[in-house]
């Protein structure tokens, strides 16, 4: 059985090797909703809600022109292409949600299909090839084969699969809708999305590098749990997910109102990288509340977790089974 897995064309998690395990995943970040127009645009509130299974961001944006907005909204996704060992999540991202003013709204989305710089979308809707999805190859390449039938030599020239029918494109997609703001009024935008999370394992037989100290973002208490670990002489696994809070932000106000919340399991411990605190609520969230926000940074979320001899058994039997 072919095993899929999609390699990200984005920013994955860079940590020293000598410090972790040979397996690894790299996280998908869109870069966030974008606005067409944004000159006469502030955001007076935002509501970031994060955990492994969900991202959640509600904006509430004022038109401070004494004129209505009619602008194209936007949501890019990561370009993505398949490759044989294995992901976990969606990086089509087909589960994305938009409500505006709390009503869902329907999006539309722009799929492109490349092959050595080429745009072959055509070439593949042609012969009803599931683009984002490749055709489902993740257990055989036997439909997209069949589906492209004599011109295999012309794919096969084109760099769109391999001899064996492996997919070779890469998809190039966002959705987009539009989004009109009444002169002086304000609009709720809301969506959410199921995210690619990233993970490391980190290897406990050691003192942790100060390399990978820094690249999670550890502070004393995450050296701490770190340090606690070191006994068990065993793998601590690290979820990652970012979002973009600087680079997704053109706006040239702050945002008046900030609610950050990151959702996490008791028995994980969280280091995020931030350029600011945050406030334990209980034992499963931390929410950080700021006024008048200027982000200075990206965020990039870390969920550690010390794996029982189980888990540990279980790891160790998928690193080798995806290599």
């Amino acid at each position: 059985m072919h095993m899929l897995r999609i390699a990200i064309c984005t920013i994955c998690i860079l940590l020293p090797l000598s410090a972790l395990a040979d397996d690894s995943g790299a996280e998908i970040t869109p870069p966030g909703l974008l606005l067409k127009e944004t000159t006469s645009i502030t955001i007076e509130q935002q509501e970031l809600h994060i955990s492994k299974s969900k991202v959640e961001a509600a904006s509430l944006f004022r038109n401070n022109s004494e004129r209505a907005l009619v602008t194209e909204a936007t949501f890019p996704i990561p370009e993505y292409s398949f490759a044989m060992e294995r992901t976990g999540g969606d990086p089509a991202f087909t589960n994305f949600l938009l409500e505006i003013n709390g009503r869902p709204v329907p999006v539309a989305a722009h799929v492109q299909a490349l092959a050595r710089g080429k745009d072959v979308t055509q070439l593949l809707q042609r012969r009803d090839i599931s683009i984002e999805d490749f055709e489902e190859a993740e257990d055989s390449f036997d439909q997209l084969l069949a589906k492209i039938g004599k011109e295999k030599e012309r794919f096969l020239a084109e760099g769109i699969i391999d001899e064996e029918g492996m997919p070779l494109w890469s998809v190039r997609k966002s959705y987009y809708w539009g989004l009109s703001l009444p002169a002086g009024g304000t609009v709720t935008v809301k969506y959410s999305y199921t995210p690619v999370t990233g993970f490391r394992f980190l290897d406990m037989d050691e003192e942790p590098d100060p390399a990978v100290l820094a690249a999670i973002c550890a502070d004393k208490g995450t050296e701490q749990w770190l340090k606690k670990a070191l006994p068990t002489g065993g793998l601590v696994m690290a979820d990652s997910l970012g979002y973009p809070l600087k680079s997704g932000n053109p706006f040239k106000e702050p945002i008046k109102k900030f609610l950050l919340r990151i959702d996490r399991d008791p028995a994980e411990h969280l280091s995020v990288c931030y350029d600011r605190t945050f406030t334990l609520r209980s034992a499963e969230r931390f929410e950080s509340y700021i006024l008048d926000y200027t982000p200075t940074r990206d965020l990039k979320v870390f969920w550690l977790k010390l794996l029982n001899v189980e888990e540990q058994q279980g790891a160790e039997a998928e690193s080798g089974n995806s290599r």
